[in-house]
């Protein structure tokens, strides 16, 4: 111990040698030990590491993890706080949005659908909507090649950015290759939503679309903090952060993983996660204190 810091066991020793020798302190000491044990209530909690890869079912976007045991609430005297302590996983997808997915080959457009995309799965869905076209992924380089049995004009919207073209250029060829490098246009979230997790009326989040405040079954908003390939490191801050759940039994946990539009990241890599399940009484638990906070 350090010099000068006095434990709570000598504080009690001397508060009860003095009761000891003056027994009209007696009470005083007795109160005194049952508001200390009462100002440290104990609460139940459980750590949890979980991976994706040994998931029971799903994906590693939507996908269901038993518990190794089934967990119970007292109905009447406990409610159910559910948090992310951090999560990991690698970036290496790339989302296409509206706006920014036309390619035109001789002036006439195709749409690539909206959605994420690994590599390998953008150019597999650009060239399966043209005919006679092959597109290639040259690793090595990270470029893209068109390769057309006669030559083509080729342009791009703000979707060439991503392929490695300039957009708004016409290029010319039989087989073109993008200039640079692929670049990923990256939403900036990703949403953990607990799908079989039944938040309380009171356990409330600002809405990212509208700013108000409603009922969520999102789980975390991890930011999306690492350039393609590397390691995406999310750790929560706030002991108030995640879901607040009056549910008496958990055997499950159902994990839907999205894009801050709601859209399911269907190309997720697994990834690892740590949760904490704290049973808390329900006299912690101060709805206006959360409101203030979200504020």
């Amino acid at each position: 111990m350090g010099v000068g810091k006095t434990t709570f066991s000598e504080k009690f020793s001397s508060y009860a040698k003095l009761g000891f020798a003056h027994a009209h302190h007696a009470h005083f000491i007795f109160l005194f030990f049952l508001f200390y044990l009462f100002q440290i209530r104990m609460r139940r909690t459980h750590t949890l590491y979980i991976s994706s890869k040994y998931r029971n079912s799903g994906t590693p976007s939507n996908y269901v993890i038993s518990l190794p045991q089934i967990l119970d609430a007292d109905p009447n005297m406990e409610l159910c706080r559910i948090s992310l302590k951090n999560f990991t996983t690698y970036n290496s997808w790339f989302i296409v949005k509206e706006g920014a997915n036309t390619i035109r080959i001789n002036n006439n457009p195709f749409v690539v659908p909206e959605g994420n995309y690994t590599y390998q799965r953008l150019v597999k869905t650009i060239e399966g909507i043209f005919q006679d076209t092959t597109v290639q992924w040259i690793q090595e380089q990270n470029k893209v090649r068109f390769s057309f049995p006669v030559s083509r004009n080729l342009k791009f919207d703000d979707l060439g950015t991503t392929l490695g073209f300039t957009p708004n250029q016409v290029y010319s060829g039989s087989s073109i290759t993008s200039p640079f490098p692929m670049l990923p246009y990256n939403d900036p979230h990703l949403l953990i939503h607990l799908n079989n997790v039944s938040p309380m009326a009171e356990h409330l989040v600002l809405s990212n679309h509208t700013g108000e405040l409603r009922v969520s079954n999102i789980l975390a908003k991890v930011l999306i903090n690492a350039s393609p390939f590397q390691l995406i490191t999310h750790q929560q801050i706030l002991e108030s952060d995640g879901i607040i759940t009056g549910d008496e039994t958990l055997n499950s946990l159902e994990f839907l993983i999205t894009d801050s539009d709601g859209k399911e990241f269907v190309d997720l890599p697994n990834h690892e996660m740590v949760l904490t399940i704290e049973y808390m009484d329900v006299k912690d638990f101060d709805a206006e204190d959360m409101i203030e906070e979200l504020k």
